[in-house]
């Protein structure tokens, strides 16, 4: 046997092992009639009301033997003015177990929910509830995660959780009602400000300002942005000078919120991509600072039509002596 096919083998063995094991499922909805779901899974899709403005999807599930906690994520298009509620009826009384999956930006994107190995392992049935006629959900990935602890730094080690494929799964990754906010981090000389947590559209051109008492010698933006085109980017503009375009990631390629590319468009990623990039100390001042974020081949001030969001925009200082926390404010 070739090394080639001998690779080949392999992975085809690795390939039916993880199907086989449950550990990870991925369905659109509805769900085709060629499709079927797993044993422990059954879907359904009630019958609305006749004048019901509400609609929802019901997910029957019965855990398998020796599995962990249950990671359900879903791949949705944001109603302007709806919602998508999770509820989980077990043998106990109904518990929500999210108010809303939106985070208010009226485009695609995609949530994950957490459900306990301890809330699931009897069964019960996770109905999500939309707040107009159609729930906008594309399709929906199920993960039975595994507890570990991760490297972090040198020795440091972090509890994690590894979904299908060995991918871990990230804290600020899962939702629900317990939203603990970011605060500003201090790290020997170096300080972490959180100028813009919540998501907010900026396609129309959205200024932020961040006031420091000194300029940094090293400087640092990271931010997550939501619809940003694979074959294109954003650059950062500082005090109406661009000075780089970030860096942003590009998930691994067996994530689900990819979709397909068509004779008109290119491949697309649905859901938020953390981007970084250096800034030099010459694109600040001493004072006010503004920032902005704007397609590379565009003008700061121009609009685009392409949605485009952003949240947890940070901006990380370094200094030689003790750091100074810059203030924020959003301008709109």
């Amino acid at each position: 046997m070739s090394r080639f096919a001998l690779l080949l083998a392999l992975l085809l063995g690795s390939v039916a092992r993880a199907a086989n094991a449950g550990e990870s499922y991925v369905h659109p909805l509805p769900l085709p009639a060629h499709v079927t779901a797993p044993e422990w899974l059954q879907i359904r899709e009630p019958e609305p009301a006749v004048s019901s403005t509400f609609a929802s999807w019901e997910f029957a599930i019965k855990a398998p033997d020796n599995t962990g906690d249950l990671a359900v994520t879903f791949y949705f298009t944001e109603k302007e003015g709806s919602f998508l509620k999770l509820y989980w009826q077990g043998t106990a009384e109904a518990e929500t177990l999210c108010d809303n999956l939106y985070d208010g930006v009226a485009m695609p994107n995609q949530k994950t929910i957490l459900i306990p190995k301890s809330v699931i392992r009897s069964g019960g049935t996770l109905t999500v509830l939309s707040g107009t006629s159609d729930t906008g959900i594309q399709r929906v990935e199920w993960n039975w995660v595994t507890p570990t602890t991760i490297a972090v730094v040198d020795a440091a080690t972090a509890p994690a959780l590894l979904r299908a494929g060995n991918q871990p799964l990230r804290a600020e990754e899962i939702s629900g009602n317990e939203h603990v906010p970011t605060s500003d981090r201090i790290h020997g000389n170096a300080v972490s400000a959180v100028i813009q947590e919540e998501p907010v559209r900026i396609e129309q051109g959205v200024e932020f300002l961040a006031s420091l008492e000194a300029v940094p010698p090293l400087a640092r933006i990271e931010v997550q942005l939501l619809g940003v085109p694979l074959n294109r980017n954003i650059a950062v503009w500082i005090n109406g000078i661009p000075v780089n375009q970030l860096s942003l990631d590009v998930p691994d390629l067996s994530d689900p919120g990819y979709l397909p590319p068509t004779e008109t468009s290119a491949p697309v990623y649905v859901g938020w991509r953390k981007g970084t990039v250096f800034v030099p100390a010459t694109a600040l001042r001493e004072g006010e600072n503004l920032f902005r974020f704007a397609w590379i081949e565009n003008d700061p001030t121009a609009s685009v039509t392409t949605p485009l969001a952003l949240k947890n925009f940070l901006l990380q200082l370094n200094f030689d002596a003790a750091p100074i926390v810059p203030t924020a404010t959003n301008l709109p």
